[in-house]
């Protein structure tokens, strides 16, 4: 078994920066990662969702040309398959830079489960697959996954595919004709802003007075009718009680 001075399990941004330092400064350094380098942030939630609004804001620049008198002949749209496959692109190439900078300070990366084992001694026995690693010291920073929240009907819709996380909205590659976005923090936000400037019907319900979680009051407000300016139809206030797969209730 290979012995290290830390092993790290989890490749989002904490695990892989730990990792990195700890490599720069000498350390033997292990970090295991069950899917992509770089965790939900870099792989399905901010830098997708900025690719998405990237490709949103390049779609307004060009239909708003007349002002600064540039004329388009024709109708300007979304390919939301070219759009995934962009954002594709982007995420890939930030995850072969943090690939290589984990590299460039020594970390050696496993693919694969990472399970604590036991202890052997003072140090912790870790294994992924039938490989087992020793490590003196352990720092675990695995990460989360979507919550799925107790409302009536989510689960199954989930389970029936017409209920979507931010894993899944990132995906698409239609736009849909018709969205509801439960939930009016920063992620819902973006999605559901980009998906109004792509042609959907957009509704964000949010259970609070106001959108955007801890931003100040006034900002939120600001916020939102930049939003509404975009066709987003806000409903502050308002708790989701049951989902069907045509209908949500509030």
């Amino acid at each position: 078994m290979e012995r290290f001075d830390l092993i790290v399990i989890g490749g989002g941004p904490a695990g892989y920066r730990g990792a990195e330092m700890a490599g720069k400064a000498g350390l033997k350094v292990l970090l295991i990662e069950k899917e992509n380098i770089g965790g939900v942030c870099l792989n399905e939630g901010c830098v997708p969702s900025k690719a998405f609004l990237h490709s949103a804001k390049i779609k307004d620049a060009v239909n708003g040309g007349a002002e600064s008198g540039v004329l388009l002949e024709g109708s300007v749209r979304i390919d939301q398959a070219q759009v995934v496959k962009y954002k594709d692109k982007v995420v890939k190439r930030l995850i072969v830079g943090v690939k290589a900078s984990l590299k460039g300070s020594g970390v050696n990366v496993v693919s694969g489960q990472g399970y604590i084992a036991g202890k052997e001694g003072d140090s912790f026995l870790v294994q992924v697959g039938e490989e087992k690693y020793i490590g003196e010291k352990l720092l675990i920073a695995s990460g989360s996954s979507p919550l799925i929240p107790g409302i009536e009907g989510l689960k199954e819709g989930y389970q029936k595919g017409y209920v979507l996380t931010n894993r899944e909205a990132l995906s698409l590659t239609e736009i849909p004709e018709k969205l509801v976005v439960i939930g009016g923090g920063v992620i819902g936000l973006e999605l559901g802003s980009y998906y109004a400037m792509a042609g959907s019907k957009v509704t964000v319900v949010e259970m609070l007075p106001n959108i955007g979680g801890p931003m100040d009051e006034e900002i939120s407000g600001i916020l939102r009718k930049s939003l509404e300016k975009k066709g987003v139809q806000i409903e502050t206030s308002a708790k989701v009680i049951k989902v069907g797969e045509r209908e949500v209730f509030f």
